[in-house]
């Protein structure tokens, strides 16, 4: 059985069903309440349970791998976030391993090379540290890509289709690295197989997309003619804080555009090269 964080989130719920479609049993973590959205099968088994709880030591019985990639944005300041997502991811990762398993994964982002940019990032390369110094393998993405999907890149696929007139951070110079969920799934399911690495495996296609190219690529493939014009952040950043306090429903919030505009140094594939893993063009 493999353990699943985050199972009915983005990243969690196509790995679950990855893992299910290769013969694996699967124990999907889900929050109260989402236990719902998990599709029944015979070899998943929900279990309710929340970053920040203690985890009934049942709900890991035949447990020999976990892969931990949920995280709560609920929290906005950080003592809260560091409380729930750093403290909360520690306290299950050591339950993890107390308990046994072996082949333990925390599923990173880009957004940690530049931790001192966002609050996701910070969290991020906090927990990175306790996973390198504990055995545990850090999984570090870049922006993950599908068509139609969720999470951030799902997120820039809704604005461009809404909006006629796209607003470019700067100049959208950005550099950024994308992967396909395909290619996260395979290499996430590939590392329950192998030891430990002693450094972030960085998990991105080798050349980097602007932010501008990605948007373009966008409306190309939705058919759309979109006009993009050069915003501050400042100016972005203002209007996002504006709508977050009017309640009004945001494709992304402020944590997102920080992660966006600082995504940090290359990565390096020194790992996927020693492995021989080819990562496809997500574009």
């Amino acid at each position: 059985m493999i353990a699943v964080t985050g199972a009915t989130g983005y990243l969690g719920s196509a790995l679950v069903q990855y893992l299910l479609s290769r013969g694996h049993g699967v124990i999907a973590l889900v929050r109260a309440g989402r236990a719902i959205e998990v599709p029944r099968h015979p070899r998943l088994r929900p279990v309710e349970y929340s970053l920040g709880q203690e985890l009934p030591i049942e709900a890991l019985k035949g447990c020999v791998a976990g892969v931990h990639a949920a995280y709560d944005f609920s929290p906005t300041n950080w003592a809260e976030i560091q409380r729930v997502n750093v403290d909360g991811s520690v306290t299950l990762l050591e339950q993890w391993r107390g308990a046994g398993m072996d082949r333990i994964i925390f599923v990173s982002s880009r957004s940690a090379v530049a931790a001192e940019r966002s609050f996701y990032g910070r969290a991020k390369r906090e927990i990175e540290e306790y996973c390198l110094s504990t055995g545990i393998s850090v999984l570090r993405c870049g922006l993950v890509t599908s068509r139609g999907g969720r999470g951030l890149f799902g997120a820039l696929e809704r604005l461009v289709s809404r909006l006629p007139v796209i607003p470019l951070v700067g100049r959208g110079r950005q550099s950024l690295y994308l992967v396909r969920i395909e290619d996260f799934c395979e290499v996430t399911s590939y590392l329950m197989n192998r030891p430990a690495a002693n450094a972030p495996i960085e998990l991105a296609f080798s050349e980097p997309f602007t932010l501008r190219e990605i948007l373009s690529r966008i409306a190309m493939s939705q058919k759309a003619r979109r006009i993009f014009v050069p915003v501050p952040i400042w100016v972005i950043r203002t209007a996002l804080r504006i709508l977050a306090t009017a309640g009004a429903p945001l494709p992304f919030g402020e944590d997102n555009l920080d992660s966006l505009v600082a995504p940090g140094c290359p990565p390096d594939f020194a790992f996927l090269r020693a492995e021989h893993i080819a990562v496809q063009n997500p574009l």
